[in-house]
């Protein structure tokens, strides 16, 4: 491929499948949004390294049974998050129902270039584990709404179009669930 190439948009990736069926094209998209699943799933059910495969593998199995239904209403990132959202409140939902409680294993951070010493991992290990916590405190769907927003930095609009709420509800959710995140934080001993 070209260097001067630019890489080909969601959109057309997924025109290039529904074209052509282009497998190609649907292991670029798999490989681009790979890491976001991960991030989502691991902060939002908390879970063993299987069970996160397994979901990122449903997801994307989904993912690739429903490409054809993408019509370009909305971003693809909207209908992928869409689709990731309503597996992974799924699997919430049926933990919840079955009482099960999963702690995740920790990656380390390699954002940084170096290695994190024992208790630098350590800290880093109990706070996600004591955000994991205090974000159990709100519903699922808010869990999924603020992690968008503050995990992945989606728009408004985008979270309006992927929960077909109007965006002041989406807006006062956010800030219920991030004063009801902070306070769960204090009570669990959080110190910033």
């Amino acid at each position: 491929m070209d260097s001067d190439a630019r890489a080909p948009t969601d959109e057309e990736l997924v025109a290039a499948y529904a074209q052509s069926g282009d497998r190609a094209a649907v292991e670029i998209l798999i490989r681009r949004y790979a890491p976001r699943l991960r991030r989502m799933v691991i902060t939002l059910i908390g879970a063993d390294e299987a069970t996160v495969l397994d979901t990122e593998q449903e997801v994307f199995i989904a993912l690739v049974r429903r490409l054809g239904q993408f019509r370009g209403q909305s971003r693809f990132s909207t209908f992928f998050y869409r689709l990731s959202r309503n597996r992974i409140l799924d699997l919430i939902r049926s933990r919840n129902r079955y009482g099960r409680r999963v702690v995740a294993l920790s990656e380390p951070d390699r954002s940084a270039g170096r290695m994190k010493g024992p208790e630098e991992t350590l800290m880093d290990s109990e706070r996600s584990a004591m955000l994991r916590r205090a974000m159990q405190t709100l519903r699922p769907e808010d869990q999924m709404i603020l992690y968008l927003k503050d995990g992945e930095g989606e728009e408004i609009s985008e979270l309006t179009a992927l929960t077909g709420l109007p965006a002041g509800t989406v807006k006062s959710r956010l800030a219920r669930s991030r004063t009801k995140v902070a306070q769960a934080l204090k009570e669990f001993g959080y110190e910033h």
